[in-house]
């Protein structure tokens, strides 16, 4: 069977969320892996050996072909750090952040104690550093680009960025006091898949709070590419799964029961309204909004992805549902025609306002409240549509 298969794994830091995935496409047996990272807030202690972001991707040694850093915080920057030492990244995007702020939160970070191995040269030369230790493909973002739409020319296979306005750029290249290839959000389709960036900055008075210094956010859709009911046919399905599971978000091509055997073994949900014959496209994509302020940005955030929304099954809820972050419109203009799951990592400043606006909206939102010890799992396949190809 000529399946499209792909796994997303979100799991839960201290303060935020992570989503790892995976996608196999057995047609040409070719993988990408993916990681977003996002946190609310920066600390000075923390622990990344124990309990905290991507511990299930470092399980093993899989290359991670797009890492996205979607906040600027120590936390995640040390995530960063780790993997490239332990993997292979092909593709890293983050947000950019002035010089004058880097070193600021770098100082801020330091106090006494001894710097972490390449943090402070990270700090100083992002770019640099990500490009010296191997990395192919680097992205510093800064505004937004092209909006997708889903039209024809779009759908080359590639990186698709733009550079900032000449002004911008010199502005910046001076602050650094070298070339730095600042581009606005854009999108990347790889192995017939999606994923599409809005990039959104912070409250200028988050400058001057300590520990809060940056919080420029990346938001990130990413869904499979031609999924109409008259080009395939689908399974989708999504479990829980405890932190004592083995689950990882890449695949091992040796290994091709995980999802047959977690769906004999487990509880799950199996998604299947997307298949209807009037839907132009299917319902299998995630929206990750990390720390932005739904409040300022809700309006932007849903122009710029307002072609995607009927294809999100998936969306986290900013900032851990902190209520400052929080705007209820979202349910509104959010809403799809299927279920559609809201996924809060659970945090000491979680509203229990923001989860309740969530489930008494309407009867197709679905919470899912993910833990130390519980994340989730939405994982399936999709065949080409034919006689000969079709699941029951």
């Amino acid at each position: 069977m000529e399946a499209r298969n792909f796994r997303y794994l979100f799991e839960n830091t201290d303060d935020g969320i992570v989503l790892s995935g995976g996608i196999w496409d057995m047609r040409d047996n070719q993988c990408t892996n993916f990681a977003y990272v996002c946190g609310m807030r920066n600390k000075k202690e923390v622990d990344n050996e124990g309990h905290g972001a991507m511990f299930r991707f470092e399980r093993n040694n899989e290359p991670c072909h797009i890492f996205i850093l979607a906040s600027f915080s120590i936390y995640y920057i040390k995530t960063l750090l780790r993997m490239l030492h332990r993997h292979q990244l092909r593709t890293v995007l983050l947000p950019y952040v002035s010089l004058q702020h880097r070193l600021a939160l770098l100082q801020w970070y330091q106090g006494e104690r001894k710097l972490e191995p390449g943090l402070a040269e990270f700090m100083e030369h992002p770019y640099t550093y990500l490009k010296n230790t191997g990395v192919e493909n680097v992205y510093l973002l800064q505004g937004n680009g092209e909006v997708w739409r889903g039209e024809e020319h779009q759908f080359a296979s590639g990186h698709h960025f733009e550079l900032l306005d000449k002004g911008k750029l010199q502005t910046i290249n001076e602050m650094e006091g070298h070339y730095v290839p600042v581009v606005k959000a854009g999108y990347i389709i790889e192995n017939d898949w999606l994923f599409y960036f809005g990039h959104y900055e912070p409250d200028v008075s988050l400058y001057e709070q300590p520990g809060s210094i940056i919080n420029s956010t990346i938001v990130m859709f990413q869904c499979p590419l031609h999924t109409g009911s008259d080009e395939t046919d689908s399974v989708m399905a999504g479990k829980v799964f405890s932190r004592q599971k083995n689950c990882v978000p890449y695949f091992d091509i040796e290994e091709k029961n995980c999802f047959y055997k977690c769906i004999y073994e487990e509880d799950y949900t199996v998604y299947r309204k997307h298949k209807k014959q009037y839907r132009e496209e299917g319902c299998f994509g995630t929206l990750t909004v990390g720390n932005v302020n739904m409040g300022r940005y809700l309006q932007e955030i849903f122009g710029r992805f307002y072609g995607v929304r009927k294809q999100i099954r998936a969306i986290t809820i900013s900032s851990c549902g902190n209520r400052e972050y929080w705007n209820r419109q979202c349910l509104t203009m959010m809403l799809g025609e299927d279920l559609q799951y809201w996924v809060c990592g659970l945090d000491r400043t979680t509203s229990p306002f923001v989860i309740s606006d969530v489930a008494v909206a309407s009867p197709l939102n679905r919470i899912v409240t993910i833990s130390e010890e519980y994340g989730y799992c939405f994982s399936g396949y999709l065949v080409p549509f034919e006689e000969d190809n079709v699941v029951l």
